[in-house]
């Protein structure tokens, strides 16, 4: 990604302007103090400079200890999110995140940790049982942790303050203030950088590992082994559902005038759940300007553009994993045949709540 060198003037229609603004401090667990107060400011209707508000009324900034970040919204709804430096912008983007798909990442943290059945039930045919059996066996959310522990600043510093303002929106508002099915709920709990980085990290099992949660989660060993494995069941890795998108990019040749060029990114995700794309705008003036979206809960612009370059991403049909199906030891059921050797399988004891 190339910064831009300066802010383009866009029409941003009116204009409303909603973040915290520093009034009476209240202590937070640590000690540190924060503001909370509420403001909203008059609709703009007006050319603006996406790194400047222009409006007589004082701009309303989201300030806690240690990120400062302003959000304007369009009529659309759309985040305009402006700060001094990346950090402010990504704890921008998290409190605005919160506000629009707070229960996205809360669900889907209970899903990965494996805590949803204990959060929303056994669900249908035990499927939240199954669910959290399935994502504790892969251990995404343990094995993301670990690498976040040593992972670069660079990284870790988005994740942090995005989750900072994910959090400063709960506060604001308490779980019965959120928008959407997860109003309301004691399990919706502040998350931390790493709580986030797993959710992140878990995605990318979305054409692999991901696809076998249910045969992990309700597989039971056989008392005897098949004597005909063409006997076991089919492993059917398919979701069922036609993947495709579109991307289309046309050179300045093509394009009225001979300069610049068009992309335009379609890509054919859900328009619900945890892999809707949710659209943002973030800028720091002078280093970046950046407008595209990501999925819901995530830091960052997933695809998007700059005032210099562009991007997206399409499906792919090609296989990302192979599963191979080995024998089981007929003599010992629990035991498993690689090359006619015997292999005890490994055990992990997991207890739902």
């Amino acid at each position: 990604m190339r910064p831009a060198s300066a802010s383009p003037r866009r029409r941003l229609g009116a204009l409303l302007v909603v973040a915290a603004l520093a009034g009476a401090a209240c202590s937070g667990d640590d000690g540190s103090s924060s503001a909370t107060l509420l403001e909203t400011l008059p609709p703009l209707a007006t050319d603006v400079d996406p790194g400047v508000v222009e409006t007589t009324a004082a701009p309303t900034t989201v300030v806690p200890t240690e990120y400062r970040a302003t959000i304007r919204r369009t009529s659309d709804g759309v985040p305009h999110i402006v700060a001094a430096d990346l950090a402010g912008v990504f704890f921008g983007q998290g409190y605005a995140s919160g506000q629009d798909h707070a229960c996205s990442l809360a669900d889907q943290l209970a899903k990965v940790q494996g805590r949803r059945a204990a959060a929303l039930g056994p669900g249908d045919a035990d499927a939240n049982i199954v669910s959290d059996f399935a994502w504790l066996s892969i251990g995404i959310d343990r094995i993301a942790r670990a690498d976040y522990a040593e992972a670069p600043a660079l990284i870790t510093e988005q994740f942090e303050a995005f989750a900072a303002g994910w959090n400063q929106h709960l506060a604001e508002v308490g779980s019965a203030g959120l928008t959407g099915w997860c109003a309301g709920a004691d399990w919706v709990q502040p998350v931390t950088g790493a709580d986030v980085y797993a959710y992140a990290r878990s995605i990318a099992l979305n054409a692999s590992g991901a696809r076998l949660t249910a045969v992990i989660g309700a597989a039971q060993p056989p008392d005897v082994a098949p004597s005909d494995e063409s006997a076991l069941p089919p492993l059917d890795l398919d979701s069922g559902e036609e993947l495709a998108s579109n991307a289309w990019a046309v050179g300045r040749d093509r394009t009225e005038g001979g300069a610049g060029g068009v992309l335009v990114a379609n890509p054919h995700f859900p328009w619900e759940g945890e892999l809707r794309f949710w659209e943002s705008h973030l800028t720091v003036p002078g280093e970046l300007d950046i407008y595209g979206a990501n999925l819901t809960g995530l830091p960052g612009i997933g695809i998007g553009f700059t005032d210099t370059f562009a991007w997206t991403h399409t499906v792919s049909a090609g296989a990302r994993f192979t599963a191979y199906l080995l024998p089981l030891d007929p003599a010992a059921p629990p035991r498993y045949l690689v090359d006619g050797e015997s292999r005890p399988m490994a055990s992990e004891e997991y207890t739902i709540p």
